[in-house]
């Protein structure tokens, strides 16, 4: 493995947090005062777990790992 660098562990780890973040927010529609900025900053943050997933994959390609 390059440098070391576990892209496996990474990637689950992240979509373990993307999977927390999803149930939050849906735990948050179920308290739905009308106000969805808490919610919406989740649903942001979950949004930002995958662009950072599919970066994560990109670079292990480039470096020919296998995720």
């Amino acid at each position: 493995m390059c440098n070391d660098i576990d892209f496996r562990k990474a990637v689950r780890l992240m979509e373990e947090a993307r999977d927390r973040l999803d149930e939050a927010s849906e735990i948050l529609g179920v308290f739905d005062s009308g106000d969805m900025s808490g919610r919406n900053t989740i649903a942001d943050k979950a949004w930002s777990i995958d662009q950072d997933i599919d970066d994560i994959k990109a670079i292990a390609k480039r470096m020919e790992e296998e995720i």
